[in-house]
């Protein structure tokens, strides 16, 4: 079964797994994978305190191993833990900014920047959020393009469409729903609907937004 974002409990059980692989062949990069992976299970489980407990158990860890796809995973991991405090959240997602600005490349710091680009949304920073995710679909697209067709999509369209560039947020939107129906995603085909109801209710296309 492959670790899934959305069955804590699997996370849990496969995080342990790797925790008890990485102590067996000593590898620090191995058990720090693990706790931060334990601690995002626990973040969805809504166990927050459990959560950061074990971010730092991985933090302490991976900072020995100066991996910076694994320290960007950690801060990630704990502005998610701090969703109750947006300056929380901020400061950790900048930890993980600061990681990436001196990396070389990886699609899944797509994700990250994508995240950060939310952060900006929540809080009405528009133009912020609209640079970072920009720059997430730009490294998505240069990585082989695994997010930016789907919620980097959607992020986008959010942005544009808040900002009344309503054509761009809706060549979007249509990216992402039909992304999802090419891949048979009914989660992500959900989204798109949704995203595409919330579009139309802003443009106050009742009739639309109800189908």
């Amino acid at each position: 079964m492959p670790l899934s974002v959305y069955t804590p409990d699997s996370i849990l059980y496969y995080s342990k797994r790797i925790i008890a692989e990485g102590t067996r062949q000593k590898s620090d990069l191995l058990v720090a994978l693990g706790w931060a992976q334990a601690g995002y299970g626990y973040c969805r489980s809504d166990n927050r305190p459990e959560a950061l407990k074990a971010e730092l158990v991985a933090l302490k860890i991976a900072e020995k191993t100066n991996n910076p796809v694994l320290l960007v995973t950690i801060y990630e991991n704990m502005a998610i833990c701090y969703a109750y405090s947006s300056s929380r959240q901020m400061e950790y997602a900048r930890k993980a900014l600061n990681v990436i600005r001196n990396s070389r490349p990886n699609f899944f710091y797509a994700v990250a920047l994508q995240n950060f680009a939310k952060y900006f949304e929540d809080s009405d920073q528009l133009d912020s959020a609209l640079y970072y995710a920009q720059r997430a679909y730009e490294i998505d697209i240069a990585s082989g393009g695994r997010f930016s067709n789907s919620f980097i999509s959607r992020t986008l369209g959010d942005i544009h469409m808040r900002l009344n560039n309503n054509d761009l947020a809706l060549s979007y939107y249509r990216v992402s729903l039909n992304n999802a129906v090419a891949k048979h995603s009914v989660r992500d085909l959900y989204l798109s609907y949704l995203n595409l109801g919330g579009y139309y209710q802003h443009l106050r296309k009742e009739d639309s937004a109800f189908y």
